[in-house]
Parts: C-alpha cells; sequence; structure tokens
C-alpha cells in the first residue's frame, strides 16, 4: 500500500512541475557581442548563421583573420566577403567600397581586423564564403550592437 502511495505522490508532483512549466513565460537573454569561429575550406565553402536581432537595435559585424592559406587572384575585380539578408534587404558587409577600411586583396591577412560600417537589424541571416583562389581561411567573426545595449537574441 506504501508504495502504491509513493508512486501517486511521484506522478502528481511530475504532473504539477509539468504544468507550471508549460505556464511560465520563457525569455530569451539578448546579449550586446556574440563571437563565432568558423573555419571554410574547399570542401566546405561557406558557413550561414541566422540572427534574431531586437528590431529597435543595429548590428554591425568584425572579422579576425586568424588562418589565411592561399592568395586571391591579381585578376578579381569583384571581392565581396559576408553577405546578408534581412526585413529591408540585401547586402554584404564587406566590399570594394566599405567604409572605413575597403576590402582589398591584401585584407585576406593572417591578424587583419576589419569592422563593417553596414548594419542588419530583426531576423537576419549572414552567409561566410570563401573567396577564390583561398584554400583555407580560419575567421573569428563578432557581431555587436552599434549601441552597445543588449539586443542580439541568439545567432544560430
Amino acid at each position: 500500500m506504501k508504495r502504491k502511495n509513493v508512486l501517486m505522490l511521484v506522478f502528481m508532483l511530475s504532473v504539477f512541475c509539468g504544468i507550471l512549466m508549460v505556464t511560465k513565460p520563457v525569455e530569451a537573454k539578448s546579449v550586446s557581442k556574440v563571437s563565432k569561429v568558423i573555419t571554410l575550406t574547399q570542401k566546405k565553402k561557406e558557413v550561414t548563421h541566422n540572427l534574431s536581432i531586437n528590431r529597435k537595435e543595429n548590428v554591425i559585424a568584425t572579422i579576425k583573420f586568424l588562418k589565411v592559406k592561399g592568395k586571391i587572384p591579381k585578376k578579381e575585380n569583384e571581392l565581396y566577403f559576408g553577405y546578408y539578408t534581412f526585413v529591408d534587404g540585401k547586402g554584404s558587409f564587406f566590399s570594394p567600397w566599405t567604409e572605413p577600411e575597403e576590402l582589398k586583396k591584401s585584407s585576406f591577412k593572417k591578424g587583419k581586423t576589419l569592422k563593417s560600417n553596414d548594419y542588419i537589424y530583426g531576423t537576419s541571416e549572414v552567409t561566410w564564403t570563401i573567396p577564390r583562389g583561398i584554400k583555407k581561411l580560419k575567421v573569428k567573426v563578432t557581431y555587436s550592437t552599434k549601441s552597445g545595449k543588449a539586443g542580439i537574441i541568439s545567432v544560430k
């Protein structure tokens, strides 16, 4: 008889806890900065990050080249790095016209850091692809809010 009562009590507690878990709202903690290290190779040519950003915040990207093998061909005229799609359209974080620092063939050097002047917000997708001529590229990508306040909900 005792065993039956104990099992019934355990069952009732688990049902009660389950109801509490369902009714309690879960809130995601937002942050002001998220860093990811990605490696691009000839086999793994692209990495995509899906970002969820507070609508009131603007997010920029900073990249630091950790490892670079290969060189951009001399005849490469259109050099872009970090394509994005967000609520208002498409673009590239780093391109030949990027300010304050233009993306050049010489930008792909170990230790070099580039900070975007362009920004995204809302639900966004950023795709990093390996440029032509580069065999292996290891990059630290840091997404941060322009204001410095918490506003990045998730990066997947």
